[in-house]
């Protein structure tokens, strides 16, 4: 008896996808069926053909029809045929189709639920109502990791394959906020390995694995930091998109990277210009950089505090007023140094007063010179 051939070899990959993503990938000569009828992960696209088949005997007349699926938390129509549009005639042993898409972000029980109205052909209005039940699984399980060092953040990123194949990750993107500038240490691994395998470098993740992602982020200082009613601040949002079996496409997106709040003085303070080594009382300009952290207007005065100078004095008038400062507002000042002792010395001594309030701000650290006998 001849069997017909199941597919050509031409519809194979065989080994060519072999070199790029390894032997232990999961993959095989031939596509695999869904693990289980009815599931479908979030970030995916749910696809559903609706057919609607008249098996009766007779025409009906006017017929609507509305899909809608419903979710833990929301409910989306899919398909509606209303009234203004209602089928005129659906005759016997006839039937309408739809192909109805929709992208799935809520995790647990989902159903479809159609409703359809039609006539029959002695006038009586009859309904029609059937549902099908499927389950949406969380794909990944994601977790933060945040190492704070003075204004930079360094964020770790695990992502853990929870579904029952292994996935392609397509693409995987961590896209700071205003506030934040991005250094991708992933593609730092990658150069350093590109002579050989790097783990990054493999796209396809088995279930159970789970990879990590390191990112360092650097406080934008022309953006004030604006913290939730947990005291957190949100560094930006990490995407992910990746295929399953089939090469159905998934996207899932999270917008919850936060860390702990700062806490930043409301008032900063840097000082710039200096040379790479200062002259024993030889005076020296330097400046100051003054900006306003908070979301007000400041009226702010710059004192010096002698008795908290060592080896480094500011000269100059203290107590000079400043003027107003606006949000995140910088101001440059120029500061005269005089170092008196030799070796390595503090620049200190510096306070900030808001004239308004009265309240202060003092810098004893700024920055550490070296200073020549």
């Amino acid at each position: 008896m001849y069997q017909p051939p199941l597919c050509e070899p031409s519809d194979l990959p065989s080994t060519a996808l072999l070199p790029k993503i390894g032997t232990d990938s999961g993959l095989t000569d031939f596509l695999s069926l869904p693990s289980s009828f009815g599931a479908i992960n979030s970030g995916e696209t749910f696809t559903s053909y609706i057919s609607l088949f008249n098996k009766s005997n007779s025409d009906v007349l006017n017929v609507m029809i509305k899909a809608d699926l419903e979710g833990p938390l929301r409910s989306d129509t899919l398909l509606e045929v209303p009234y203004s549009q209602m089928i005129p005639l659906l005759k016997a042993n006839q039937s309408i189709d739809y192909i109805v898409q929709h992208e799935v972000q809520e995790e647990g029980m989902h159903m479809l639920v159609c409703n359809i109205h039609y006539n029959r052909i002695d006038g009586e209005k009859k309904l029609l109502k059937k549902s099908f039940k499927f389950q949406v699984d969380n794909p990944f399980d994601i977790k933060y990791h945040t190492h704070r060092i003075q204004d930079k953040v360094h964020l770790e990123i695990q992502l853990l394959n929870n579904s029952k194949m292994p996935l392609y990750i397509d693409s995987l993107k961590f896209e700071p906020s205003p506030a934040f500038s991005v250094t991708d240490s992933n593609n730092l691994i990658e150069e350093k390995h590109q002579q050989e395998t790097s783990p990054l470098s493999v796209k396809f993740l088995k279930q159970s694995n789970s990879r990590h992602y390191l990112y360092t982020l650097t406080h934008n200082k022309t953006f004030p930091l604006v913290p939730n009613s947990k005291d957190e601040i949100n560094l930006g949002q990490f995407s992910i998109v990746w295929k399953s079996n089939f090469g159905e496409t998934g996207r899932l997106t999270r917008s919850d990277v936060n860390c702990q709040n700062f806490h930043l003085k409301d008032v900063e303070v840097q000082i710039t210009g200096l040379p790479a080594t200062l002259n024993l009382e030889e005076m020296v300009v330097a400046n100051l950089f003054l900006t306003n952290r908070t979301l007000k207007t400041l009226n702010l005065g710059l004192f010096f505090n002698n008795d908290k100078m060592s080896g480094i004095l500011i000269t100059g008038l203290s107590g000079k007023s400043l003027g107003q400062l606006s949000q995140s507002e910088i101001k440059k000042i120029p500061l005269t140094l005089f170092p008196v002792k030799p070796g390595v010395q503090k620049i200190t001594g510096i306070k900030i007063v808001d004239m308004q309030t009265g309240s202060f701000y003092e810098f004893d650290d700024l920055v550490d010179v070296y200073v020549n006998a």
